[in-house]
């Protein structure tokens, strides 16, 4: 093989494994954000349910009535939102995308000694495959997990993007922005 030929399967070898390595961490940030979602409405359903509760046996003053009601709305709501959401099952299907692309990176890294383009294009196929199952990518969350892997590699500030504050907090559930994001130099 020419020089060549050795520099691009490097350089598409490196794409891929930061590739893989950025798809690990967005599926860990959202399984655990979808997990946290979970255990919340799951407190909120015991506490509301606890509050009920003790506002019907102890009354409510004068004033309060609306307090019922509301706590018991709120009590309902909380313990639907798995049944509405399926928050549990996404999580699930998270962690088993993560898991199959830590299995691919394994598998790259084993290849990386005896690397040709035939094995290459094998775990990039593999890749592919994992990522028809995965659900639409919220790509604000995706550029953030790729700015987090910038700088766990140590790799050139300038390769991060341009994601802003309000866009790395709503990153879960919503795309603001998305269309504006770009690396900084």
């Amino acid at each position: 093989m020419s020089n060549e030929t050795i520099d691009a399967l490097d350089i598409d070898y490196d794409r891929l494994l930061f590739g893989v390595q950025r798809s690990v961490r967005y599926h860990r940030h959202r399984q655990r954000f979808l997990d946290r979602v979970r255990d919340s409405g799951a407190l909120l359903t015991a506490f509301g349910g606890s509050a009920t509760l003790a506002a019907v046996l102890a009354g409510l003053p004068s004033g309060w009535e609306w307090a019922l009601p509301a706590v018991a709305a709120l009590t309902a709501l909380a313990g639907a939102h798995e049944l509405v959401f399926g928050t549990a099952r996404a999580a699930r299907l998270h962690d088993g995308l993560a898991r199959d692309f830590v299995a691919l990176e394994k598998d790259l890294v084993r290849a990386r000694p005896a690397l040709t383009w035939e094995t290459l294009l094998s775990l990039q196929a593999r890749r592919l495959d994992i990522e028809a199952k995965e659900p639409p990518v919220y790509r604000v969350l995706d550029a953030t997990c790729h700015d987090e892997l910038v700088t766990a590699l140590g790799r050139d500030a300038a390769q991060r993007t341009n994601v802003t504050r309000v866009q790395r907090w709503l990153r879960h559930v919503a795309d603001i922005g998305a269309h504006r994001i770009r690396k900084r130099a």
